[in-house]
């Protein structure tokens, strides 16, 4: 949220690249304030306060939105869904970098689900994308659903 309010603001100088909030006008401090109230007035008014109603994510390419193609087209592995998730949860499949400051994961979850509650019959191992989550792959597939049941 702070993030995106530094970068969608008004009084942002295109030359500074974003420096000028949190170098010169004290942004960082009154964009973590504006952020809170905005989360917690979302809380309050929202019907269903479980976890993830509100910061949703879901498991799609990048280009597919980028290029303007329909979610669970194009390059997605399939018919998307949101989800709850954050980072570091299994439910996190965040896309952005640092370099454009919007980087909201560790990218570490978002690529597999372990499950070793059984290793003396065997575990299960299983990646949202499945195996393969190159575009285009025979081995692309959407696992969206046995992932989300766990």
């Amino acid at each position: 949220n702070v993030i995106g309010m530094l970068r969608r603001s008004r009084h942002l100088d295109e030359n500074l690249d974003g420096s000028w909030w949190l170098a010169q006008a004290g942004g960082f401090d009154k964009a973590v304030c504006a952020a809170a109230a905005e989360a917690e007035a979302a809380c309050r008014a929202a019907a269903d306060r479980s976890w993830g109603a509100l910061h949703l994510t879901s498991i799609g390419h990048p280009l597919t939105a980028g290029l303007g193609f329909a979610r669970g087209t194009f390059l997605d592995a399939g018919p998307c869904r949101a989800t709850g998730g954050d980072t570091n949860t299994p439910c996190q499949t965040a896309t952005r970098s640092l370099s454009d400051l919007s980087a909201t994961a560790t990218h570490v979850s978002a690529r597999v689900l372990f499950d070793c509650a059984d290793l003396a019959h065997g575990c299960s191992i299983i990646t949202p994308l499945g195996p393969c989550e190159v575009a285009g792959s025979s081995n692309l597939s959407c696992n969206e659903a046995r992932w989300h049941a766990g």
